[in-house]
């Protein structure tokens, strides 16, 4: 029974992921509206009945995502800085589960990856900076916050052993779908790149949620 429930709550996850997207698509907004906050309990449901113990930052990051999901879904200057908020406890929870690869990467590592996400969110950032107007703050500090994420997701591939893929591509994946949201928000003013938030939103967590199962114990 358990079994089949773990099962369940993924399919629920990409069911409800497909329907979210098909909404936004087809501009459905009440079909992609009750359909966003299923995806990520689901996938928190799915985790759970795993048989791995996962860590509790991780399940925090996934609740401030939820969190954040539903503050986005809303229009307004304090939905738009509270989701941020939230996801920026996301990011920071990410990052410190991954910290421990810092200290086993080589110099070459750190410093590749260093350049490889600081090249992107400052020319991200010089790209939007004339558009953020009193944004610019809160902006600034989570598009440097998910950059140390994808940082220590290069580093966590790069030392973790058979070099799974899945945290650097779904780190990559946030960051894409999150510089999308940036764009549409403050430089084209419109929802240019409309379902390819999603998409890779989706496609970030459970990504994520693979490298966490792949790499961590059986319970007890």
């Amino acid at each position: 029974m358990k079994s089949k429930l773990h099962q369940g709550f993924i399919i629920l996850f990409f069911v409800a992921s497909a329907l979210n997207i098909l909404g936004i698509g087809l501009e459905l907004k009440s079909l992609s509206m009750a359909c966003k906050p299923v995806i990520i309990p689901s996938l928190i449901l799915h985790l759970l009945l795993s048989n791995k113990a996962l860590s509790r930052g991780y399940y925090l990051a996934l609740l401030f995502s939820f969190l954040g999901d539903v503050l986005l879904m809303f229009e307004g200057n304090q939905f738009f800085l509270s989701g941020i908020g939230s996801f920026l406890i996301t990011q920071i929870s990410f990052s410190y589960l991954l910290f421990p690869s810092f200290k086993r990467s080589s110099t070459f590592n750190k410093l590749l990856g260093s350049v490889l996400f600081l090249t992107y969110f400052l020319g991200l950032v010089s790209f939007m900076y004339p558009n953020l107007g009193d944004f610019k703050i809160p902006v600034l500090i989570y598009g440097f916050t998910i950059c140390i994420f994808g940082y220590f997701s290069f580093l966590t591939w790069r030392t973790v052993e058979g070099k799974s893929p899945f945290i650097i591509f779904g780190a990559v994946l946030f960051i894409i779908s999150d510089s999308m949201i940036a764009l549409n928000t403050f430089y084209f003013h419109e929802n240019i790149f409309t379902y390819w938030v999603m998409i890779t939103y989706v496609g970030a967590q459970y990504l994520i949620s693979r490298h966490f199962l792949k790499n961590t114990g059986q319970k007890n």
